[in-house]
């Protein structure tokens, strides 16, 4: 499972479920572990998985200083990886949906629960500890971004800055 830290008190679980869910499930993660910020993540909305993990250091931060482009954690985080600051469109960029053949979760929060969460993940679904995500040609298109032109080697902050400051001129207007 990969698990990254965010700050002292708190890390992020990113787990690859190889299965095709409802809402449903979300909520009831969200229900048996309230002290986690969970989401269901569209894989094919991420470049790759070091976008992944950018993006939610970035939505934990604003969260820690109180400057979310939306009320929850878990929907500012599906705007800054869709790069837009409607909500709905986020929901149909990176959210999941029926037809998903596989999705991401994303749980931020203490050690303790997320190990508590990785267990019920281990008992009840199929899950993959290898998660390879290669969106570069899908990514180009659905944002109408030349990735060819950003620098290759921070290619995921730069994609992010795009979402940064969407999200910013969003308050300024």
């Amino acid at each position: 499972m990969n698990i990254h830290k965010l700050s002292k008190q708190d890390s992020c679980l990113i787990v690859q479920i190889n299965s095709s869910t409802n809402k449903s499930s979300l909520i009831e993660l969200r229900e048996n572990y309230p002290k986690l910020l969970t989401q269901f993540i569209n894989p094919g909305s991420i470049l790759n998985l070091q976008h992944l993990i950018f993006a939610i250091k970035q939505s934990y931060y604003a969260k820690k200083h109180n400057l979310l482009a939306a009320r929850e954690f878990e929907v500012d985080l599906l705007m800054r990886i869709s790069i837009t600051d409607q909500i709905e469109e986020a929901l149909t960029i990176a959210g999941i949906s029926p037809k998903n053949k596989s999705y991401l979760i994303a749980s931020v929060g203490k050690i303790k629960e997320l190990t508590q969460i990785q267990n019920w993940i281990v008992e009840n679904l199929d899950y993959s500890t290898d998660i390879n995500i290669n969106n570069y040609k899908k990514i180009n298109k659905l944002h109408n971004i030349d990735l060819d032109k950003l620098n290759q080697s921070n290619i995921e902050l730069d994609l992010l800055s795009y979402s940064a400051v969407k999200l910013v001129s969003r308050f300024s207007d």
